[in-house]
Parts: C-alpha cells; structure tokens; sequence
C-alpha cells in the first residue's frame, strides 16, 4: 500500500498542528497533535502496521486499538482530497 499526498496540496507544521491547504478548494484542514504524529510516522514508514505499532509503544495500548484511528484519519484525509491511497 502505498500512501501519499496529492498533488498540490500544501502543508505546514505550526506548534502541535499540521494544516493542509487543498489547490481545488482552499479548505485549510487542521491535525491535532495525535493526528499529526500518526500522520509523520505514516509518511516516514508508508506502512499502517508499523505506524500502529509505533504509537501503540509510545501510548501503551494494543495496535488494533491505534488501527480504528489510523483507519479513520485516512479515511477523512482521502475524502477531502489530501491523501490517495493506492494498493
């Protein structure tokens, strides 16, 4: 699975926040700090696993339990057009 951002869209760290800017609606779209680590790690290791591994040890949780999250923030960010997805 490969996981990347789609083309155009901009984005900026701030503090504990990373916002992304969509090129065909201006939309300015916030992560918190939990989003925005999930999102990092994503990014660095491409693989839905190893990032629910990773905050599973840091959070001292079970992966699946961080799987629901990673789930659903990839699912936000697929659908307004930040992140695609491809098998």
């Amino acid at each position: 699975m490969k996981i990347t951002v789609c083309d155009g869209v901009a984005k900026r760290q701030l503090g504990n926040e990373l916002f992304f800017i969509t090129p065909f609606s201006s939309e300015v779209h916030t992560l918190n700090e939990t989003g925005m680590i999930i999102f990092n790690i994503l990014e660095r290791t491409g693989s839905i696993r190893e990032t629910s591994e990773l905050m599973a040890s840091e959070y001292e949780v079970e992966p699946d339990e961080v799987l629901e999250d990673i789930d659903d923030l990839l699912k936000r960010l697929t659908e307004v057009g930040i992140l695609k997805i491809e098998e």
